[in-house]
């Protein structure tokens, strides 16, 4: 498999990443609580879903703690459909199979992750077994909970 981190769509999302996300950053601080340092490890995990989003080839699912930096992102910056326009002209695959169930699409998710990125995805952020009683939106809150 080809090095990622040499892939365009990569170098792209790096823009997602460090001092350039100074409005997403503060954003994830303010609306979590949660600290600076996890604040960007949880960018860091949003760039490599949205990677892995454009580059699997299979529907993926965000863990709860970078679901809620997207939707942070999706709702509250201006400028998340220019920014990630200008950056990437690919679209995510979208399955129409309403069949495949989310957890199933989870554990897809893990193992590409694995793949792609040479290591297990951290189990702090992407907890590998979630709570068959929920679904991945409603543990957002109790896995940001964890994390602060």
């Amino acid at each position: 498999m080809v090095d990622y981190r040499l892939d365009p769509l990569w170098l792209k999302l790096n823009f997602l990443s460090g001092e350039r996300t100074g409005d997403l950053h503060a954003l994830v601080v303010s609306k979590t609580g949660c600290s600076s340092a996890l604040a960007t490890v949880l960018i860091d995990e949003y760039r490599r879903f949205l990677f892995l989003a454009l580059r699997v080839g299979h529907e993926v699912a965000p863990p709860p703690s970078v679901d809620r930096v997207w939707q942070l992102h999706v709702q509250h910056a201006a400028n998340y459909w220019n920014v990630l326009g200008e950056l990437i002209s690919e679209r995510a695959v979208s399955e129409a199979s309403g069949a495949i169930q989310e957890a199933d699409v989870y554990r897809k998710t893990l193992a590409s992750y694995e793949g792609v990125f040479g290591s297990p995805a951290p189990p702090q952020i992407w907890p590998h077994k979630l709570n068959d009683g929920g679904g991945l939106r409603r543990a957002a809150a109790r896995m940001l909970r964890r994390l602060k």
